[in-house]
């Protein structure tokens, strides 16, 4: 979903990195966003930014900010999404596209 997005957005990330769908370790899904080109953020979210938690044991998710909330892939309705941001949102990092601060 990330990809797509960039790739929407004509932003076109380095996809020269190992990470395996799935993957569901912390340092090594941060160090694939990073190869991806993308940088780690920490206040001052924007729209377009990218946030990562880790729900449960063994699983990652990934939702793009919106100006009204976010995008997420939702496995629950099996589609995408565009919701407002929740109070029991638990985010571990944002992430920025490589053009997210223009």
């Amino acid at each position: 979903m990330v990809i797509a997005a960039a790739a929407a957005a004509g932003i076109r990330l380095n996809a020269r990195c190992n990470y395996v769908l799935g993957c569901t370790d912390a340092a090594e899904v941060t160090q694939s966003l990073a190869a991806f080109g993308l940088r780690c953020v920490s206040g001052g979210e924007c729209p377009g930014d990218v946030l990562i938690s880790f729900p449960a044991s063994g699983h990652v998710h990934f939702a793009v900010l919106t100006d009204i909330g976010l995008v997420e892939a939702h496995v629950g309705l099996r589609r995408v999404i565009e919701r407002p941001m929740s109070a029991d949102d638990a985010w571990q990092g944002c992430w920025r596209l490589p053009l997210g601060d223009m």
